[in-house]
């Protein structure tokens, strides 16, 4: 059992291209049962993957104490220290050495994980919770999406089926 997160900053643009995916959702697409008012598309936790989100994700699948596999672009070191200077995920975090890392690789790491935790806004990340949907993979173990609440220390999951994952109503200018 092992957790793949996958990293993507994508030369600056994460949190802007998740701001402009934000705004079309909220204007298109929100889920009218949803309070609005407490819940919003989370801009910051897909891009900078801070320990609090990721601890979120695998505790609540019982996977802590499990493998935890960083994919990623290598844009933002920073994300893979702090997640291993995390006293309680930290000895559990690992990154794949570039020298053996490739995109076919990565995506098979990630399509066929426990638990994948990816970039909304990227390729891969899509093409890797599209894969895991087709394989069976039940949709409550990819996160994408997340709704974070006013004190941001809890998220829910606004692409909570596989349907979203193919719907250009929700990923207008998603390119994955």
């Amino acid at each position: 059992k092992y957790t793949v997160v996958h990293s993507r900053w994508m030369n600056g643009a994460c949190t802007k291209q998740i701001s402009d995916l934000a705004h079309h959702i909220r204007k298109n697409y929100w889920n009218t049962t949803r309070n609005s008012t407490q819940w919003t598309l989370d801009k910051i936790a897909p891009c900078e993957l801070p320990p609090s989100y990721i601890k979120y994700i695998i505790m609540k699948n019982d996977m802590l104490h499990k493998p935890i596999y960083v994919i990623t672009d290598g844009e933002k070191p920073d994300i893979i220290q702090r997640l291993q200077a995390d006293h309680i995920i930290g000895k559990d975090v690992y990154s794949i050495p570039s020298n053996v890392t490739s995109v076919g690789g990565d995506m098979m790491l990630g399509i066929l994980a426990n638990v994948f935790i990816g970039a909304p806004m990227s390729t891969m990340s899509g093409n890797i919770a599209r894969a895991r949907a087709a394989l069976g993979f039940h949709s409550s173990t990819n996160y994408l999406f997340p709704l974070s609440n006013q004190s941001h220390n809890e998220w829910e999951f606004f692409c909570d089926n596989d349907d979203c994952l193919y719907d250009s109503s929700v990923l207008k200018d998603y390119v994955g």
